[in-house]
């Protein structure tokens, strides 16, 4: 499966994400993108496989960006990581479908808990 990190900027946050998943789970082919160009690219690169995008936006005007690529997103596995809490803010996250909706950062640790467990459900039904 495919891990498609979204930060926009190179942040402490990211690293410690994918470090930790790097040391948690091998099954993942992990993609840090730091453009929504990188993201729709590596969303549609393969469209047979399923795919986990984690989104950090910053703030109102790049979560709105995020929105207008939401086709490119239909078929994947959506977290998203809010600036706010702010009511507009989550009213424009809601419209990604997201499986995870949180405005801290430090839910980031907890990430790596969550794909396994989407990971081991998913192995369950294929079996």
């Amino acid at each position: 499966m495919k891990l498609i990190s979204y930060f926009p900027a190179q942040q402490n946050e990211e690293q410690c994400l994918l470090a930790n998943l790097m040391n948690n789970i091998e099954e993942l082919d992990m993609v840090p993108c730091h453009s929504l160009q990188e993201v729709q690219y590596h969303v549609g690169e393969d469209i047979s496989s399923q795919k986990i995008v984690v989104l950090s936006t910053t703030d109102r005007n790049e979560l709105s960006n995020v929105v207008m690529i939401r086709e490119y997103l239909n078929d994947s596995i959506i977290m998203c990581v809010l600036p706010n809490e702010d009511p507009e803010t989550i009213r424009l996250a809601h419209l990604l479908h997201p499986r995870i909706l949180t405005n801290n950062s430090r839910f980031l640790e907890d990430i790596p808990i969550i794909i396994k467990n989407i990971l081991q459900r998913m192995n369950a039904t294929k079996n």
